[in-house]
């Protein structure tokens, strides 16, 4: 979704930069009402209070580990972020409780919500689509002007240098040096991915398990602290030598992992990618639906099998009524075996079905790694809006929609 259709008309002609300090009213769909609701209740005013909601990125982190399957809670980090009665309960079971569980939301604020913008659990409130829709400005104002009336999708794709700050010099020491074209490809850094990692244990040092992360480390460094490891060189990595430690230092100035985990263009990069990632689940909702029970109702039963008795006695009698006609296609295997020959000519004489000629007709496209049914819908048709039609025309072969593989063929229609 662009942004100017995000945006009310009264808005739309503003910069990012001004749009960024207006009422949340601006954004489309929120209403005076519903403004005024995130005001008494979080305080919000403008879409830059929206996209820095600090209850908003609470809840995206309990909703991150119930997701990845973690049975507990930092107890120390969420002390001062839960009402005293939630703290026990498991990330799971807290993504699913009211918001009112936030420290700060009253249960008064929390109906407020409820009736205004439909918020009712945590997990609701982690993926409002307007607080998306806020970062999503809130990322135009760290790109140059050439891309900020970019895409997402065009803007994940871009290079690095359309963030603000970054020279076409460091640009090309990242290209050639680490191999960096994109801001997808700065986000998706490995050695970035896992000093971000180790970083986020600063807040809460005892739960860092050096064990966990001794692979990624040289034999040197495999036993120190966290304090330890964060002020080490970005060399303690196992695989990255000192040419790309050189080339980190040049074009972003990161001389130790910590500084490698929290650089701000490597963290811009991260959230863009995110945002895209968020963007695309409000695009494309899954398909799947809960499974219908069926229930045996005994009446429709009974008048199915009449239906079918009445319909095989017809079909007996009409055959009692051509006398003979059966007769006169004899089967292969009657004939003698100088006309079986013929008969499986003639057979195979007989056109394709319709369903295989029309197939002829369809564009052939192989799976790509990191494709989506969305993003091939964006890259044949140039919209994510055809996805589902794809979908339907491969359901032989594509079981759902969010699990397609690299290398299988699949049919498209003509633009």
């Amino acid at each position: 979704m662009k942004l100017k259709k995000k945006i009310t008309k009264d808005f739309s002609s503003l910069p990012a930069g001004e749009l960024y300090d207006s009422p949340v009213y601006a954004l489309h769909g929120i209403s005076d009402r519903s403004a005024l609701s995130l005001y008494k209740a979080f305080h919000v005013d403008t879409i830059e209070d929206l996209a820095n909601l600090r209850y908003f990125h609470w809840a995206r982190e309990i909703c991150r580990l119930s997701d990845s399957g973690a049975h507990t809670i930092d107890e120390e980090y969420f002390s001062d972020k839960l009402v005293k009665k939630y703290r026990n309960l498991s990330p799971s079971e807290l993504a699913d409780s009211p918001i009112n569980a936030l420290y700060g939301l009253s249960r008064k604020n929390a109906k407020l919500l409820n009736k205004s913008l439909n918020l009712h659990t945590i997990r609701d409130l982690s993926t409002l689509k307007y607080i998306t829709w806020a970062r999503s400005i809130d990322y135009k104002h760290r790109l140059v002007c050439d891309y900020e009336d970019k895409s997402l999708y065009d803007v994940a794709r871009a290079p690095v240098h359309a963030m603000q700050g970054i020279s076409n010099k460091k640009t090309k020491i990242l290209e050639d040096k680490l191999n960096i074209h994109t801001i997808k490809d700065l986000a998706e850094y490995r050695y970035g991915k896992i000093a971000h990692e180790i970083c986020r244990f600063e807040k809460s040092p005892d739960e860092y398990n050096p064990i966990e992360y001794e692979s990624n480390f040289t034999a040197r460094y495999k036993d120190k602290s966290l304090k330890q490891i964060l002020r080490s060189p970005v060399t303690a990595f196992r695989g990255l030598g000192k040419a790309e430690a050189s080339a980190l230092s040049e074009s972003l100035g990161i001389k130790n992992i910590k500084k490698l985990g929290s650089q701000k263009y490597i963290v811009w990069a991260r959230d863009i990618i995110d945002l895209y990632n968020a963007e695309l689940k409000l695009t494309a909702p899954s398909l799947e639906k809960p499974a219908k029970k069926y229930i045996f109702k005994p009446a429709a039963a009974i008048i199915f099998l009449i239906i079918a008795i009445i319909a095989g006695l017809a079909i007996f009698m009409f055959n009692k009524t051509i006398p003979g006609e059966s007769s006169k296609t004899p089967l292969s295997t009657d004939l003698p075996e100088s006309q079986k020959s013929t008969v499986s000519e003639k057979t195979r004489e007989i056109p394709v079905s319709i369903h295989e000629s029309q197939e002829n007709d369809y564009i052939k496209y192989r799976i790509q790694e990191g494709d989506t049914l969305v993003i091939i819908s964006r890259k044949m048709y140039g919209t994510y809006e055809r996805w589902p039609e794809i979908y339907r025309l491969n359901r032989d072969i594509i079981d759902h929609p969010a699990r397609i593989f690299p290398g299988h063929t699949i049919n498209l229609s003509p633009k």
